[in-house]
């Protein structure tokens, strides 16, 4: 220790301290395992040494405690600096460069990697990484800066429970690789990964990780999972790749929510994976589509703002069993594209297309001014911009036309019978439920909410449970006949259950106790209206910040087009937030104190 010393043709062996030391190797440095600094004890420091051409810049195995502090690593032939069976070390402030690996724990756990510069290193044996973890568990990686790195800015392989936090990778192979490390209870928080030629973040045969407020941009992709499930992918930005969010072949069972998902070619790819839920997500102006399912099955999208995309959602080869409701399709040049899916549709209910009227459909919603869909979306009934439940008048009779009632059964009604059910309800449905039982048997389990009419009447039971069978019929424009045979089935299905009260039949979903009594029981024309969407809500702020202001003016502020703001005005005077007037042309609009 001391000042600076020259030290070549051999390596330094330290068993307590080194600093400020000048160490290099001449030799051949392929065929020597040569170390400038080698450390095997506790408690040591290495501090600001400069360790070059050799093997390793700094080997630590065996040891606990050591502070690695300051030391420019670089131009080794294998490593800057490796951690082997250690732990409780701190690595820090350290430039680990044009190696072949910046910095590489093996076996080893509760070590913190923290301010770290590891750049350009490139394969000599192996692959450029910049920092690698192999068998490792619960380190502290932040502050780094891993970039132009060959493979990877980080390597995490077989490793459980780290904290990767407010490291810089860009312009690497991939930014982070996470491999086989299932259960691990990673998270990966608040993390700049950006341009990076492959993947942003890939992850393999992995699961059990938070992926949180991370910035994801310019990367060819910025998520991408293959064979990992129960991952937690919520609050990131993607911006500006080819897809933003992919799941490929097995990932299953993932949540990706509270995303902002913009500008990208695609925004989310669901490929041959399924059970993954997709909630609350901005997916908005990205060129091919917000949404692709390609052979996924069994996903499911609530809440998400899908808006101002070429495509909102494609739904291609074989997917089948996807749902989505409480979703926001909003100028989208076309909400959804199943053409290419013809064997299975896309069970699309109770969603906001960007108008009351609904979706826009050649055939079956002519006078929908909302975004356009194609065969195959079931998409009644949708909901108007306060929560409303709204359907066709004309229904599908697909199924209905063959309800033919046998007339063995209506011969043996007696007139007693019927006089009695025309006054209570709940024998009314029982007799009624009596002449369409034949037909049940004709049903496979995998049809129940295939068919159009049943998934609407499904859906209000759901979005008003307690609401009883008169309620239904008159809301719904059904024929009695059609509302109780599909009644029937879903109840004999276990979709819904229902409960005689006072001379009524109510009806519930699944798993929903009924407690309704006569006076909370749902008017019929109840339906709870829904939140401000996050256009309004955006609305609503800059009023707050602003003051009353004209949809003009929102629209250049906001960078909104007119008909989104003017929609969006409207649906908020409805709920009684916004109020409209002034200039004499009823054209500003200001916030309603309460």
């Amino acid at each position: 220790s001391g000042d600076k010393s020259v030290c070549s043709d051999f390596k330094w062996i330290s068993q307590a301290g080194s600093s400020n030391f000048n160490i290099t190797h001449s030799a051949d440095r392929r065929f020597g395992l040569t170390s400038a600094i080698f450390v095997n004890g506790s408690n040591s420091s290495i501090i600001e040494n400069s360790c070059w051409n050799t093997y390793i810049g700094i080997s630590v195995a065996y040891s606990k405690g050591a502070v690695i502090q300051g030391n420019d690593c670089i131009s080794n032939y294998n490593i800057g600096i490796k951690l082997r069976y250690s732990d409780w070390n701190t690595i820090q402030n350290n430039n680990c460069s044009y190696n072949e690996i910046g910095i590489e724990l093996f076996d080893a756990h509760e070590n913190s990697l923290i301010n770290n510069s590891c750049y350009f290193n490139i394969p000599n044996l192996y692959d450029g990484i910049g920092i690698e973890l192999d068998t490792s568990s619960e380190n502290n990686i932040s502050l780094n800066v891993c970039a132009n790195n060959q493979f990877a800015g980080l390597v995490i392989d077989r490793s459980k429970n780290n904290s990767v936090s407010e490291n810089n990778c860009h312009e690497n192979g991939y930014g982070i690789y996470l491999d086989s490390s299932e259960f691990s209870n990673y998270s990966i928080v608040n993390n700049e990964i950006c341009g990076n030629n492959w993947t942003g973040l890939r992850i393999r045969s992995s699961s059990g990780i938070e992926i949180r407020e991370n910035i994801f941009d310019g990367n060819l992709y910025g998520v991408f999972l293959t064979n990992s499930d129960e991952n937690d992918i919520n609050n990131n930005t993607f911006t500006n790749h080819s897809i933003g969010c992919f799941l490929e072949n097995g990932a299953d069972s993932n949540l990706i929510a509270d995303n902002s998902i913009t500008f990208n070619e695609k925004g989310i790819m669901i490929e041959g994976s399924k059970f993954n839920e997709i909630r609350s997500n901005t997916i908005r102006r990205n060129t091919v589509a917000g949404l692709v399912f390609e052979a996924g099955d069994n996903n499911s999208l609530s809440s998400n703002m899908i808006m101002d995309n070429q495509i909102g959602i494609i739904l291609q080869r074989h997917s089948k069993n996807n749902n989505g409701y409480l979703n926001f399709f909003i100028e989208n040049g076309q909400g959804v594209n199943a053409s290419d899916n013809d064997e299975y549709s896309f069970a699309l209910s109770s969603n906001f297309w960007g108008d009351d009227s609904g979706p826009y459909h050649p055939e079956k919603n002519r006078e929908g001014l909302g975004d356009t869909i194609t065969d195959f979306v079931l998409f009644e009934p949708w909901l108007d911009g306060d929560g409303h439940s709204i359907a066709r008048s004309d229904q599908d009779s697909s199924e209905e036309d063959t309800m033919l009632i046998p007339i063995f059964i209506t011969g043996i009604l007696s007139v007693s019978l019927l006089g009695i059910a025309l006054h209570r309800e709940d024998l009314r449905f029982l007799l009624l439920s009596l002449l369409t039982l034949p037909l049940y048997s004709r049903m496979e389990r995998n049809d129940i909410l295939d068919q159009s009419t049943r998934n609407y009447v499904y859906t209000e039971v759901v979005t008003r449970p307690g609401v009883n069978y008169s309620a239904m019929k008159s809301k719904l424009g059904l024929g009695t006949s059609s509302l109780v045979y599909h009644l029937e089935v879903l109840e004999r299905e276990g979709y819904i259950r229902s409960k005689k009260e006072m001379g009524r039949k109510l009806f519930f979903p699944k798993g929903v106790v009924p407690t309704v009594t006569q006076e909370d029981k749902p008017s019929d024309s109840f339906v709870a209206p829904l939140p401000p969407s996050p256009v309004q809500e955006q609305i609503l702020e800059y009023l707050k910040d602003n003051g009353p202001k004209s949809r003009t003016e929102l629209k250049d502020a906001l960078s909104l087009k007119q008909q989104t703001v003017s929609y969006s005005i409207r649906s908020l005077e409805k709920k009684g937030l916004v109020k409209t007037g002034g200039r004499g042309r009823n054209d500003l609009c200001e916030i309603i104190e309460k």
